[in-house]
């Protein structure tokens, strides 16, 4: 396993002092990136690699969020792994090695110039970088697409890919598009349980039209372009 040590800080926790969920989106990904990172599979501002990792799904569970200030880890390992695809998981623990939150995630590495499906063609995983998957306790299936024409379905107002949205690849940031989606839902304070999938890319100045539906459990959102096809669809309980 991979692993960093952190302190809980301030900019990541909500109202009640404890660790957000858009805190822990940002621990998940910079753990994820600086295990790719050091085992040279991830771009910088000064180098880009012929190949580069998407994720395609998370599932984030928390279980115990830590309050600001707390000694935290956090882990993640490969579970799977097969040509282009890698299955992999993250893991928030306090100091004493309790779990505070897990995620199940799926990454597809692509050519950075096509954006299709390639082998990596530099770094390579460790052996110490492959582990147990550890099982979470929501079932992992494919999230619902929202039907804009229902009237069970909420059009929320649009948004827009902005520069403050982007990252390294130039597009919609995973963690970013999930918090417009989480907050379109108004699930940002109460969201335990969260599911993405990252169906289309999101590029500099594209709409963002978000769709809701809600059930007795949760809300289930698609972030759509103009023509209704889902960027992305997402999950929060």
């Amino acid at each position: 396993m991979y692993e960093m040590d952190a302190r809980v800080r301030f900019s990541e926790t909500d109202e009640s002092g404890h660790l957000s969920m858009s805190g822990l989106l940002r621990l998940f990904q910079d753990c994820g990136y600086f295990h790719a990172l050091a085992r040279g599979q991830a771009n910088t501002p000064n180098s880009k690699n012929p190949t580069t990792w998407f994720l395609l799904k998370w599932h984030i569970e928390a279980y115990e969020m830590p309050l600001c200030g707390d000694k935290i880890k956090i882990g993640t390992w490969i579970y799977s792994s097969g040509e282009s695809i890698a299955h992999k998981q993250l893991v928030l623990l306090d100091e004493f090695g309790k779990t505070l939150a897990l995620g199940d995630t799926m990454w597809v590495c692509v050519d950075a110039d096509t954006g299709k499906p390639a082998l990596p063609r530099d770094g390579v995983w460790l052996e110490e970088d492959y582990g147990e998957r550890l099982a979470l306790k929501h079932r992992l299936g494919r999230i619902a697409e929202c039907n804009p024409n229902s009237p069970k379905t909420t059009a929320m107002p649009k948004g827009i890919v902005d520069e403050k949205m982007l990252d390294i690849n130039r597009h919609a940031n995973n963690v970013m598009l999930t918090e417009y989606a989480m907050s379109a839902a108004g699930c940002c304070s109460s969201c335990t349980f969260l599911a993405a999938e990252f169906l289309k890319q999101a590029k500099p100045g594209q709409t963002l039209y978000p769709y809701i539906e809600e059930d007795e459990n949760g809300k289930t959102v698609s972030v759509c372009n103009a023509d209704r096809v889902s960027f992305a669809r997402f999950r929060f309980e």
